[in-house]
């Protein structure tokens, strides 16, 4: 074996100790260092497959996150499109009970105003002349009454008692004939009114029969006397009969009639 002219030190082949120092403990060291070197170098390439593994499980992942999504959002637009479905279905049927609101509504008011005609047609056409004929038997009545009990007023001693006893009989008579006639307009509802002397004039109630000169006291216009009763029910304002008034003669009548 051909010895080395100087060592890595400057040493010659021999140490001190008479070892050789490129003998089995350098190449020891040499292939430790070989190790080490080696180590050294596969590390990152570890680390870099390491990586890709990792990088290659997300990439994964990620397709499998993006499919799940393009499902989810085909679902949600299938979603959307039956509730469009829906929604528009829900507008029809609103339409639809819209329209039968309005249908019910007119119905409502047609059957308002066909029995308002058919009240006011059996008021007018059939229980007004019933009550107006019930009314005429109280006018008469009446006359009567007040010619009886004028002829009881005028009655003189010397007349036959029985006489007497006769009238008051008879008005008695008539008086529950009047009761019982007035009963029955009471049960529709029918009063009797009077117009008081000195009130206003009211052509919706009343009607003038005769026209009598004012007075200072009495203004022309107002009533003067009433003549007839007149009948009225309050709850729907129908007047049945008119009172029959004489009212006072104004200035302005006086005026016309005397141009004319």
């Amino acid at each position: 074996m051909t010895a080395f002219a100087d060592g890595p030190s400057g040493a010659g082949p021999e140490s001190e100790h008479g070892h050789d120092r490129y003998g089995a403990s350098y190449f020891a060291r040499q292939c430790n260092s070989a190790d080490r070197r080696r180590d050294q170098g596969d590390g990152p390439v570890k680390r870099d497959v390491d990586k890709t593994a990792q990088v290659s499980d997300v990439a994964s992942r990620l397709t499998k996150l993006e499919a799940h999504i393009a499902q989810a959002e085909v679902t949600m637009q299938r979603v959307l499109e039956i509730a469009g479905d829906v929604c528009r279905k829900i507008d029809a049927v609103m339409a639809v009970l819209d329209v039968v609101a309005g249908a019910v509504k007119k119905r409502s008011v047609v059957d308002d105003k066909v029995r308002e005609h058919e009240e006011k047609h059996f008021r007018d056409e059939i229980l007004g002349p019933l009550l107006l004929q019930h009314i005429r038997i109280l006018d008469r009545l009446d006359e009567d009454r007040d010619y009886l009990q004028s002829q009881a007023n005028q009655t003189s001693p010397s007349r036959i008692p029985t006489s007497q006893q006769m009238i008051e009989r008879t008005i008695n008579v008539r008086e529950a004939d009047r009761i019982d006639v007035y009963q029955i307009l009471q049960q529709f509802e029918v009063t009797r009114f009077r117009p008081r002397v000195g009130d206003a004039f009211d052509p919706a109630t009343q009607k003038v029969k005769e026209q009598r000169p004012a007075s200072k006291t009495e203004p022309g216009g107002s009533i003067a006397a009433c003549l007839r009763p007149g009948y009225h029910r309050r709850r729907d304002h129908w007047l049945v009969r008119p009172a029959l008034v004489a009212v006072y003669r104004n200035e302005v009548t006086k005026r016309k009639d005397a141009k004319s």
